[in-house]
């Protein structure tokens, strides 16, 4: 997609003006139809509008209790959404509810999808071993309209600062896509894209974890009856016990515990603002 000097440029707005939100213990949480979500998302696409659209799961909300840096981005974050059934249930013990929730992979698909029809492109940033290029070749399979600006796959490192951040940047800027997914995993990705987007000329940004690895073949998802009853993550499990069980079996828990105790002290979760 061609555009002028411009066209190009990107607009930075207030998106909490925007939108439905239910607050989840501190996190504005976006809570409307997945269908009118992605009209938004598209709109933000046309007018060229930086949007960083960040996951909550049980997983996240726990690591921003000790993590001040992701727990901002969660709080501030331009778009925050609810994904999986953990977080809507957490909301119903909060009386605060949450109607509507939805992956970051159905996410990722759909915007695809629209890309492929409309002629937006789509950049892939992270995945190792050759899995970011075998999810573009995945998704270039099953999308033959659609655009891939690129692929990029940093080394392995615990600390995105010891990226080569400058080339990432140029690299990408110098494909202008219209969407960015990362998938670096939680909250590096997070932390990344909060870093660098004043500097990243792409209006829709996207820490999307695993889905590289579903869409690139290394995994398989969930049945259909699985992820409609919110069971996604035992599926998961199944798959990867040794590095999951932590997280699911003893996350699980920690977090039903952590939900109860906010509710029924009245207060939010560490490291967000007091209101």
């Amino acid at each position: 997609m061609t555009r002028t000097l411009e066209a190009s440029k990107i607009r930075f707005i207030n998106h909490h003006a925007n939108n439905h939100r239910v607050e989840f213990f501190g996190i504005p949480v976006v809570d409307i139809p997945f269908h009118d979500f992605l009209a938004q998302l598209e709109q933000h696409i046309i007018r060229r509008e930086s949007t960083h659209i960040v996951n909550l799961n049980p997983h996240h909300f726990l690591i921003a209790q000790k993590d001040d840096e992701f727990a901002e981005i969660c709080h501030s974050g331009d778009i925050v959404f609810s994904d999986g059934i953990g977080i809507n249930f957490g909301s119903i013990l909060g009386k605060k509810i949450i109607q509507h929730r939805f992956t970051g992979l159905d996410i990722m698909k759909e915007l695809t999808a629209l890309s492929a029809d409309r002629g937006y492109s789509i950049y892939l940033l992270g995945g190792q071993d050759g899995i970011g290029r075998r999810c573009a070749n995945n998704l270039q399979k099953e999308y033959p309209s659609l655009a891939i600006a690129g692929v990029y796959e940093p080394p392995l490192a615990n600390d995105i600062g010891l990226y080569d951040n400058d080339e990432i940047v140029r690299t990408i800027n110098a494909a202008a896509p219209d969407i960015l997914f990362v998938a670096l995993g939680a909250p590096k990705q997070e932390k990344w894209i909060e870093r660098f987007r004043t500097a990243l000329e792409v209006p829709i940004l996207m820490g999307v974890g695993g889905s590289f690895d579903i869409l690139g073949g290394t995994f398989s998802r969930a049945p259909h009856w699985m992820r409609k009853a919110g069971l996604e993550w035992l599926y998961r499990l199944s798959l990867e016990p040794r590095r999951l069980a932590s997280r699911y079996l003893l996350g699980i828990p920690h977090y039903l515990f952590l939900v109860l105790r906010l509710r029924f002290r009245g207060r939010k979760g560490r490291g967000f603002p007091q209101r």
